[in-house]
């Protein structure tokens, strides 16, 4: 130990030589510390004519965008549309549960129930004209019905006879008959006279006037007999109170409508709108959980359902990827180099799969660190300028990004 401790100084003094005579850059020298354990050679510091040294991580290839999808209900699957490696497009209907049928056929008729309340409720504003002119005409009319059956009233109770007048009426009536019996009497003694005979003249002439006076008497109380009595002026009065009722409805349907559709209308085709929303809401909300679609363009990397099997929600049934367009994740960039790696770095993307080497940019890097094998790391994401031919999800590359 001691030999070596002696010799070492003059084998630094031989190597800083040879490095002088080499006529290139001096390159840094391993700082040696000396210990019990032997020499240890240290990590040299980079000079700044050098510049510092990239940061090298090992990588995998990624899709942009991937998913798991699964139903969100739970049930026995009814139909799958798609098969492992298929193209699909955003929104495309990929497997659905047995419900999904009938749970379709609930949101077809609530989305008729919400086409029928608005279309109610725009025919409501679009004949607001008409019933605001119906509601004028029936205003209107309601407004002579009243004035009609209150003339009524008055008229039945000014020509009312009195009983009194009824009573005259029949007493002359009788006097009348009496004095037709008298003269029928004195004219069937007479009768047979000559037709120049005083007496019998006199006879049929009583007669004659006792007839006329008769027919005015039974004129004369079939008159006063004929007019209103009580109950009818009741009954025109009854007429006049539903008169004036309807011209009250009347007056209350124009206040409604003068100035646009009837408030309650509205307000109970609004009602009937947003109830039909709600329940078309629901109808879509189910239907929607008994079935997985698309949420972007890509390729079904991977499936594990098929028709009549039972699921539950949050279980995988297949995986779909954006193939088309593929970065590199970092699998084990350390805590001690993540300080020196930034957003729109370049990097050098090897991948031995396909023995090429792609140039690429940082486009992130994970605020959250990860563990691997007790080492602490962060995924540093690489967008690559070009995708190669062959390049596959899953392929390994070590990326050097420059610090």
């Amino acid at each position: 130990m001691k030999l070596f401790r002696g010799l070492l100084p003059i084998l630094l003094l031989l190597l800083a030589g040879c490095q002088g005579l080499s006529g290139g850059s001096p390159t840094p020298l391993p700082t040696v510390v000396l210990g019990s354990g032997g020499p240890t050679a240290l990590a040299a510091t980079p000079s700044a004519a050098s510049g510092p040294a990239a940061v090298t991580a090992s990588a995998e290839i990624v899709p942009a965008r991937s998913a798991d999808l699964g139903f969100a209900s739970a049930g026995v699957v009814g139909e799958v549309k798609i098969s492992e490696g298929d193209q699909v497009k955003a929104g495309d209907l990929l497997a659905s549960l047995d419900s999904y049928s009938a749970l379709q056929s609930a949101v077809d008729a609530s989305q008729m129930a919400l086409q029928n309340a608005q279309d109610g409720y725009a025919a409501l504003v679009a004949n607001a004209p008409v019933a605001r002119a119906s509601a004028e005409l029936a205003l209107a009319q309601a407004q002579k019905a009243r004035d009609d059956a209150n003339k009524a009233v008055q008229s039945k109770q000014f020509q009312r006879a009195s009983p009194q007048t009824i009573d005259i009426a029949r007493a002359n009536l009788i006097v009348a008959q009496n004095a037709l019996d008298d003269a029928e009497t004195i004219y069937n003694q007479n009768k047979n006279r000559s037709s120049t005979d005083v007496v019998y003249a006199a006879a049929l002439s009583q007669l004659a006037a006792a007839q006329q006076r008769e027919q005015q008497a039974q004129y004369n109380l079939n008159y006063v007999s004929s007019l209103p009595d009580a109950v009818d002026i009741q009954i025109a009065q009854a007429n006049l109170d539903l008169a004036e009722a309807n011209l009250q409805a009347a007056i209350d349907s124009w206040n409604r409508v003068k100035d646009g559709p009837d408030p309650d209308l509205v307000a109970a085709d609004q009602a009937s709108i947003a109830a039909a929303q709600s329940a078309l809401a629901s109808a879509q909300s189910a239907r929607d959980h008994a079935a997985i679609k698309a949420p972007f363009a890509g390729t079904v990397a991977d499936l594990n359902a098929a028709a009549g099997e039972t699921v539950v929600p949050g279980q995988a049934v297949l995986t779909l990827a954006d193939l088309s367009d593929l970065q590199v994740e970092t699998t084990d960039l350390s805590e001690r180099d993540v300080d020196r790696v930034s957003l729109g770095q370049t990097a050098t993307v090897s991948i031995p799969g396909l023995g090429k080497d792609v140039s690429g940019k940082v486009i992130h890097i994970a605020s959250r660190a990860t563990k691997e094998g007790g080492d602490v790391v962060y995924k540093v994401t690489i967008q690559l300028a070009e995708q190669p031919a062959g390049l596959r999800w899953g392929m390994s590359a070590t990326v050097q990004i420059s610090s």
